[in-house]
């Protein structure tokens, strides 16, 4: 389960970023603006496929409880957590720590999306004079 979140969480993260990325890209040209983005709306690219990528909270929210300690015999399957869940906080219990997470998955996101992108073409550039 955890490899499955893992991988739809990436996937969120970094297709998001870059379809606003490239949906930039086009609004600048059709500008004539330039062929780059600046670091500020690399950065704006990744705060927007890390907010994306919080929609996968649920199913962190899921994990957790069926890892919680519970009374020997309780069954753990998706459907029982799920149903315990919901009888002990309802539908808050998969949106707990929402907000959060959020913050938390923009914050990186946008430096990783925006500085990463910089370091990459930077290295790309700088390989490709030595060839």
């Amino acid at each position: 389960p955890m490899m499955m979140r893992r991988s739809l969480d990436w996937g969120i993260r970094f297709t998001v970023s870059s379809e606003v990325k490239n949906y930039m890209l086009e609004r600048k040209r059709a500008e004539n603006k330039g062929e780059k983005l600046a670091m500020h709306e690399l950065i704006a690219c990744g705060l927007v496929g890390g907010a994306f990528s919080a929609l996968t909270h649920p199913i962190d929210n899921i994990l957790t409880n069926s890892q919680k300690p519970m009374p020997p015999g309780t069954s753990r399957d998706l459907g029982s957590v799920v149903k315990r869940m919901m009888r002990e906080s309802g539908s808050k219990a998969f949106t707990r720590g929402f907000a959060i997470k959020i913050i938390d998955n923009a914050y990186h996101m946008a430096w990783m999306y925006g500085i990463g992108t910089i370091v990459y073409e930077e290295m790309h550039e700088f390989l490709n004079k030595k060839t």
